[in-house]
């Protein structure tokens, strides 16, 4: 079983036990984000190459040490609960599969990545039918819960 909430009115809103958001985060020594977003037909949220600058924070000059590519849930998917948000990332992605797949072969990292915020403690549940349709698409799961 999943629970679901496909759409919500103010007061629902405020009755929610975590809010969450979920990001595809691929990374690689040797990732070329323009290829990412070529195989993969989807334009990246955020992308860099191995040895570009990171954004610049006060005196410090550090460099990416690895190629990246990041997609944001849209805003909308947002008010989804995680089991939600994960299906709909099981839909998009599953056509690309193979492609995944490859990526696995080269040692590239691919994860969902899930930020969870609550003010109580809060049940998530993962049935396994999701969680199968999740490995068939080779990405690993990152949970980080803040209260």
């Amino acid at each position: 079983m999943c629970v679901i909430i496909v759409s919500m009115n103010e007061s629902e809103k405020d009755e929610r036990e975590y809010e969450c958001s979920t990001t595809l985060i691929i990374t690689g020594e040797e990732l070329n984000p323009d290829e990412v977003t070529q195989l993969l037909h989807l334009e990246p949220s955020q992308s860099w190459r191995r040895g570009e600058l990171k954004q610049p924070s006060i005196g410090n000059q550090s460099v990416y040490e690895f190629g990246g590519w990041k997609l944001f849930i849209t805003d909308d998917r947002r008010e989804q609960y995680l089991e939600k948000q994960l299906l709909h990332w099981y839909d998009l992605l599953k056509p690309k599969h193979e492609i995944f797949h490859e990526f696995n072969r080269r040692g590239f990292s691919l994860q969902l990545d899930c930020f969870i915020t609550t003010d109580e403690a809060v049940s998530i549940y993962l049935d396994l039918e999701l969680q199968k349709k999740l490995i068939k698409i080779s990405v690993d799961i990152a949970l980080s819960v803040s209260a």
